[in-house]
């Protein structure tokens, strides 16, 4: 390692391959020692280059704006006892204009990679816009592979707003592989692969947790254990814990577009909680029926359209209310295209689904 300024190192893990980090002095391994090491225990800002030949057995953190990380093909490796693979944490002040490419980010044993305020659920304020000046925005995460995360792969915490997941695969998480958190706005997933999460819980591939306005759009969700995209209002769950926040947007105007979904039990559920008995998971929120099993599971005025669903058991399950699904195929294998269970009977809150619109699904044959 060469100092060549204050406060800026070239550093590498082989030698004659430098790039520049803006860091304060500290003591690293040699660069020749074939040490493959990140200083600042992995903490990183500015333009950040890594050797794509190194596996780093550390969690790197992003915790200053304007930060660009390319790890250049380099893996980031867990070993299923570090916590986080990336951590994007503003630390309770605003961090924008991030970016994370070319990463493979391997068994962690919580989240692959965590974009968050660092705002725990008591620090949030009664007054959303001030939350929303708190937290992360303009994030971009193009091309990492997240694979065998011990719990959720890509975590888009609360209030997180205007980032974007792209070109990128999350495999083997073991809950969600990708999940937005309540709150969250204009979070746009695209063109990635999602495929074999949630087999601790039976999770889905991508939920859309009391967040709004968000694309969802030319990605493959395959065999995930509980389904593919999941939209739902969470009722608040173990809210006497303090661990859990009273959500108060609803899941509403997302669009689900030209995805493929092969081999889920669901493709896309709107208000996927609606019709489940959570009695015994200590929601906060008012229940609507008198045995206090079933709670409002707000999720309405989304569109689901031009997407494939093959081999999956229910292509779209729909109730909430005034969604849209359309100009989606369904293959044959399929054995429901798109089910409105409250259509003709009453939900829990003695209300029908209304104003959904289902029209020109036609039956497609899929392509193996």
């Amino acid at each position: 390692m060469l100092k060549v300024k204050r406060n800026f190192w070239f550093f590498s893990c082989v030698p004659g391959v430098f790039f520049l980090l803006t860091v304060f002095p500290l003591v690293s391994p040699a660069a020749d020692d074939g040490a493959c090491v990140l200083p600042l225990e992995g903490e990183v800002s500015g333009n950040v280059k890594l050797n794509a030949a190194c596996t780093y057995f550390q969690t790197v953190r992003i915790v200053e704006s304007n930060t660009h990380l390319d790890c250049n093909g380099a893996t980031l490796e867990g070993e299923g006892k570090r916590a986080v693979g990336i951590q994007i944490d503003g630390k309770k002040k605003l961090i924008e204009n991030v970016t994370v490419e070319n990463c493979r980010i391997q068994n962690f044993k919580n989240r692959g990679v965590n974009i968050t305020s660092g705002l725990r659920i008591k620090d949030f304020s009664a007054d959303t816009d001030a939350n929303y000046k708190l937290a992360p925005k303009k994030i971009l995460i193009d091309h990492v592979a997240v694979l065998g995360s011990g719990r959720g792969g890509v975590y888009f915490d609360s209030y997180v707003t205007d980032s974007v997941l792209r070109n990128s695969t999350v495999e083997g998480s073991g809950k969600v592989g990708v999940y937005l958190e309540q709150g969250t706005q204009r979070i746009q997933i695209l063109n990635n692969t999602i495929r074999n999460n949630g087999v601790d819980g039976h999770r889905e591939g991508l939920a859309i947790d009391s967040s709004a306005h968000n694309t969802v759009k030319g990605n493959h969700f395959i065999s995930n254990a509980g389904g593919g995209v999941f939209i739902y209002k969470n009722c608040g769950e173990n809210f006497s814990s303090g661990k859990s926040a009273l959500r108060w947007q609803s899941s509403d105007f997302n669009i689900v577009q030209d995805n493929t979904f092969r081999d889920e039990r669901v493709g896309v559920w709107i208000a996927s909680r609606q019709s489940k008995d959570l009695s015994k998971w200590g929601c906060g929120d008012p229940s609507v029926d008198e045995s206090g099993r079933f709670f409002a599971d707000h999720a309405n005025n989304n569109v689901v359209e031009r997407n494939e669903f093959c081999n999956t058991v229910t292509a779209v399950r729909v109730e909430g209310d005034n969604n849209i699904i359309v100009q989606n195929r369904i293959d044959s294998a399929s054995r429901r295209q798109v089910f409105e269970p409250y259509q003709n009977v009453n939900k829990p809150d003695g209300r029908k689904t209304q104003g959904n619109t289902v029209k020109d699904n036609t039956l497609s044959n899929c392509v193996r």
